[in-house]
């Protein structure tokens, strides 16, 4: 994240307002951190007042603490450890059968034509985070059904998959 110079400006306190400028690098720590407040907060109490020479306003002001705190960011499609591919797979034979088990998914995404190969420790992983993410509802231990996987959801992912390479793994982050 730092190797971003706007961000690395922002940490190290270059700035012109100081609440504008913790605004924006919480905006960009909660997208790092996939919107964890608890990770911003510690950030900001914790980490940050080692880099700054001038306190931060977070820690002057209870309402701009609060504030920086309010986050809302929606980063549907990234997470720590699944490829663009992998999720881009399941997702579209959880939408073409809207109950599936870990072993069809499996049996599935082995006769695909891929350069990945999935374990059903993945898969499972995969889908414990998708039910996370509250896409997917779980029947049993092994069986999941469709919750808002649509066509739409696919090529959004599609899109997003062509960006990178099939096997690259996004840290969110991400």
């Amino acid at each position: 994240m730092l190797q971003v110079p706007d961000i690395q400006r922002l940490w190290n306190g270059d700035y012109e307002d100081r609440s504008v400028n913790e605004l924006k690098l919480r905006s960009y720590i909660a997208w790092y951190f996939n919107a964890d407040k608890k990770i911003v907060q510690y950030i900001f109490e914790n980490i940050l007042p080692q880099f700054r020479d001038e306190p931060l306003k977070y820690s002057q002001n209870e309402n701009h603490a609060k504030d920086v705190l309010n986050i809302e960011i929606s980063r549907p499609f990234y997470t720590t450890g699944i490829s663009f591919n992998l999720w881009e797979q399941l997702t579209r034979e959880i939408l073409k059968n809207e109950t599936v088990t870990v072993n069809e998914l499996h049996g599935k995404l082995l006769n695909i034509d891929t350069i990945e190969s999935y374990d059903k420790r993945t898969i499972r992983r995969a889908l414990q985070i998708f039910e996370e993410k509250d896409i997917i509802n779980r029947i049993s231990k092994s069986e999941v059904e469709n919750k808002c996987i649509n066509r739409e959801y696919l090529e959004k992912l599609e899109e997003l998959n062509k960006e990178y390479e099939p096997t690259k793994l996004v840290y969110d982050n991400n």
